[in-house]
């Protein structure tokens, strides 16, 4: 199990250096054949026993959302989601340490994601902690 989630884990760095070399290679051509880049957007999770972190890309143009969420080692996972106050963008549990994917949203939220990073809280519930036993603030 230990080895399943160490090449879990490994499988979701690759991919966020593949989607910050993706970045990268956007911003380098020139500005009439390139589109608007996704906004990276992360967060640190902290609990009173355990932390994770989430990488996401956000597409305003596509309301697209991609995600990487990691939460190794936190027992009983029940619920994952990004919230600001009534606004909530549900993310697959980690049950086995990680999880990720891409979403539609409504291009509003796509935006409000992008522009007020700071505003909104990713937090992942267990059994124990249904309000969420690690949090974190996104960040841009």
């Amino acid at each position: 199990m230990h080895h399943l989630l160490n090449s879990k884990n490994a499988l979701f760095a690759s991919l966020a250096l593949g989607v910050a070399a993706m970045s990268s290679a956007i911003s380098s051509t020139p500005a009439a054949a390139q589109q608007s880049p996704d906004a990276v957007l992360f967060a640190k999770l902290t609990g009173p026993s355990h932390s994770g972190k989430i990488t996401l890309t956000v597409d305003p143009g596509e309301g697209r959302m991609c995600y990487m969420l990691n939460a190794a080692g936190l027992p009983g996972v029940t619920a994952a989601h990004i919230t600001r106050g009534a606004d909530v963008v549900e993310l697959e549990a980690p049950v086995d340490g990680a999880s990720g994917g891409c979403l539609v949203l409504d291009a509003a939220m796509a935006q409000a994601l992008v522009d007020n990073p700071e505003a909104y809280e990713v937090s992942v519930a267990t059994q124990v902690f249904p309000d969420g036993a690690i949090k974190g603030v996104l960040e841009g």
